[in-house]
């Protein structure tokens, strides 16, 4: 049995026997009753879809940030409920609110004018359609404010701040800076430090006020004043804003291939609840290259965009997101460390799904071609989706025909494929580490943040029905909570059922050399389909960057997760000094170490040392997978025992560290920064070489895998080697280091204004796409400079 599953279960149902004796409420705000999942009726309701409504982007847009109500669920659910429910406080019965649930959920979302139409505001929010090589100007309003319900009551933030509890030990927005550790912002008492992890005891107060937002688009090609840097917040009306602020007018040039974008609000610490309330939408880049395939890509109603996204409800319909006991169904449990960060769970599981703000909803189709553009748009659940049919002996394959960076040269059938997995075991040699595939059939395997872009074809397939199922561990790879086939393995329905209303002459991905990339709209190649650097590529630089997770010694359960162990800020946490070879920026709000040179190439591989699966992000650029390798971690939980391994070696460089802070235990010291410089040769980074530990061959990544990605799954016990160039993707392989080559300066900075006039920004950041691993510090700035980094 796999002892990172024992591990994760041990500790929830050490917290669930701390539930059944405990008076709190899951939510440790308000009263709330929590609905189960699976009496929710399924494909009841059409998903709604947007062509004829996306906004024009075009023009000058307007994008309002909105607190409103949406039926989420059928609205026969909605029908059932009384027309007035008052929620209490937990911690003293009285009513604090009261609501109409008939109305529907309770969201933000996001309201786009484009100077002609008003769209919303809706979840997911209207899609905008830009167009290639001509700007889109977004002034961004936030409208999240006081909630006054019909009886008076004023709260003193947006209503939702009462059900998506903000963890104040996070490093996190914090617009009126309230203290981040002690026993409270009004009784604030010296830091202490529980025994065994060394990690400060977190602030319990309950915050409400000014509500923070800051959108970024996911995968653009974007100055950083634009790019929504973490503490580029604001408040209502600007009255607060972040250290990184520099306006709320955004403009994005819009320079890269046509794709599929989209954008979400990305606060510092608060990203996952931001998200979860509703503050997502699609970004669409029209263009080239796909104005030139031939014959053209399925378009109009033909062209349907799904946003995948798990949610959970109380019996009044109102959004659900743990931050106390008892622990509840399809959740990975209550906070795992109350003591060190009182309200945060490891991950976020819902046992509803969603597909454009929609549960488990259906879709009535032509026998024909469509394309249908995938994001998983949740915290933290990755979706294997596969057709099944109870009336069809077969089913319709998944074409992909582009990824997060936009078209592949070639179609790829995803059913001709095992999608590659890595489940590890907690075990020495010479026991096998691997415990074998997670899929042994043919799946769209995709993390949160990833797009696929998909053509099915119905065609021949009339009066039949297809069901959308899904079938991934939560969390990945190894589970720990239970996934139902009849709930969270429900996703939507294809029903076959509309006449064919002309032929269809659209782009056939399964004819015989069918292409949608020729001639000088090829992919530009760093990567060969053998996994070695295309010819031409040499890179500048390569970093070796560690994933990593910190677990309670007692508790079994994750403390904090790391990139290159170095929190956000890169401030040491013990003694507010910055990690070595870190260089300030931003008023000495962040500490950065990762300085790219504009226009170099360089090799990032990224040695996961946690048992979970990590979907990376990086900004401003796409990127290409050079390959995966396993190799020999050692123990992925504590303790680190497995000798010879990279665990250990690693583990013991920290004995000879100097200074280590008197709290913690001996080994790692989290947050500390890299166990040797950073700018040791060959590879920056400051880790120990893993070549030694390396398993077999590097392995290829996947056929649908093999183009622009700007998030990529790095699976555990597994080294991910990406072949990043700051510079657009069109640009051709060659000396490219010290040029720019975007429509932009991205090395200016904050104060400053670049020569196409536009001003400086904070720099941009990489980050796991787990939404919660996110704001608990899996998240670094970097830099980039006119300079290569020494």
């Amino acid at each position: 049995m796999n002892q990172y599953l024992c591990r994760k279960t041990l500790w929830t149902i050490m917290l669930s026997a701390c539930a059944f004796f405990s008076p709190a409420s899951a939510n440790q705000q308000i009263m709330q009753e929590v609905l189960d999942g699976s009496t929710i009726p399924k494909f009841v309701e059409p998903v709604p879809t947007f062509n004829g409504c996306r906004a024009d982007g075009t023009k000058d847009l307007v994008v309002t940030a909105k607190e409103f109500q949406q039926q989420l669920l059928p609205a026969c659910f909605y029908e059932k409920l009384p027309s007035s429910v008052t929620y209490r406080s937990v911690a003293t019965g009285e009513p604090l609110f009261t609501i109409d649930p008939k109305k529907g959920t309770y969201q933000w979302g996001y309201r786009v004018f484009d100077g002609k139409n008003t769209y919303g505001p809706s979840y997911p929010c209207h899609t905008i359609e830009a167009r290639r090589g001509k700007k889109t100007k977004v002034t961004y309003k936030n409208h999240l404010r006081r909630f006054k319900d019909k009886k008076g009551n004023l709260l003193n933030g947006p209503l939702l701040q009462k059900f998506l509890t903000v963890d104040l030990s996070f490093q996190w927005a914090n617009p009126l800076n309230w203290p981040q550790f002690g026993q409270g912002f009004d009784t604030y008492d010296p830091v202490t430090y529980p025994f065994g992890t060394g990690m400060p005891q977190g602030n319990p107060g309950i915050y409400e006020g000014p509500q923070p937002m800051v959108p970024h688009l996911h995968g653009g090609e974007t100055p950083s004043f634009a790019d929504g840097d973490p503490n580029s917040w604001f408040t209502p009306k600007q009255k607060l804003k972040g250290p990184s602020y520099v306006t709320n007018e955004y403009i994005y040039p819009n320079t890269q291939s046509a794709t599929t974008l989209w954008f979400h609000d990305h606060v510092l610490g608060e990203t996952r609840l931001n998200v979860f309330a509703g503050l997502a939408g699609f970004y669409f880049v029209r263009g080239e290259p796909e104005t030139s395939v031939t014959p053209p890509l399925p378009r109009g109603d033909y062209e349907i965009e799904l946003l995948i996204a798990d949610r959970q409800f109380d019996t009044n319909g109102q959004l659900f997101f743990p931050d106390g006991n008892p622990l509840t169904a399809g959740l990975n449990g209550p906070p795992g460390n109350p003591d060190i960060n009182p309200y945060a769970i490891p991950e976020f599981f819902g046992d509803v799904i969603l597909v454009n703000g929609k549960s488990w909803p259906y879709l009535e189709v032509e026998p024909r071609r469509y394309r249908f553009r995938f994001l998983n748009g949740s915290n933290a659940r990755m979706y294997s989706l596969y057709l099944t049919s109870t009336n069809s002996c077969t089913v319709p394959n998944f074409w992909q025909i582009g990824t997060d960076g936009g078209l592949l040269d070639t179609p790829v059938n995803v059913n001709s494929f095992v999608p590659y997995t890595y489940n590890p075991s907690n075990l020495c040699p010479p026991e096998d580490p691997n415990l074998g595939p997670v899929f042994t059939d043919p799946r769209l395997f995709f993390a949160p943040g990833e797009r696929m872009d998909i053509i099915i074809d119905f065609t021949g397939y009339e009066g039949k029905v297809f069901t959308l199922n899904n079938d991934s561990p939560a969390p990945f790879p190894s589970g720990g909570t239970e996934l139902d086939p009849d709930v969270e393995g429900l996703v939507m329905q294809f029903r076959v059922c509309k006449p064919l209303s002309s032929p269809d002459y659209s782009f056939n991905p399964a004819a015989p050399g069918a292409t949608l990339r020729s001639g000088d709209k090829e992919i530009v190649r760093f990567v060969t389909p053998e996994g070695t650097l295309a010819p031409g590529v040499e890179p500048n630089l390569t970093r070796s960057l560690v994933l990593i997770e910190q677990e309670d010694p007692y508790s079994t359960a994750p403390v904090v997760v790391l990139l290159n162990n170095t929190s956000y800020d890169g401030l040491n946490p013990y003694n507010t000094q910055p990690v070595p070879d870190s260089h300030p920026f931003n008023k000495k709000s962040v500490w950065v170490t990762e300085l790219p040179q504009v226009g170099a190439t360089e090799i990032w591989e990224i040695v996961n040392m946690t048992p979970d699966a990590h979907p990376i992000h990086i900004h401003l650029i796409e990127f290409q997978i050079l390959n995966r390798q396993p190799y020999y971690v050692g123990n992925i939980v504590p303790p680190f025992t497995c000798p010879d391994s990279y665990r250990d070696l690693y583990e013991s460089l920290w004995s000879s560290y100097p200074n280590p802070p008197t709290t913690v235990p001996p080994g790692t010291v989290y947050s500390y920064g890299s166990p040797l410089p950073y700018l040791s040769t060959p590879k920056l980074g400051g880790n120990p070489d893993v070549t030694p530990f390396l398993i077999g061959s590097p392995i290829t990544c996947d056929p649908n895998e093999y183009g622009w990605k700007d998030t990529i799954k790095m699976f555990p016990n597994t080294v991910t080697r990406l072949v990043v160039r700051f510079a657009p993707q069109t640009v051709p392989v060659g000396d490219t280091a010290g040029k720019n080559f975007f429509a932009f300066d991205p090395t200016t900075t904050i104060g400053e204004h670049d020569r196409f006039g536009y001003p400086g920004g904070s720099g941009y950041v990489w980050h796991c796409h787990i939404l919660d691993h996110e704001d608990n510090m899996m998240m670094r700035p970097y830099m980039v400079r006119k300079h290569a980094q020494r």
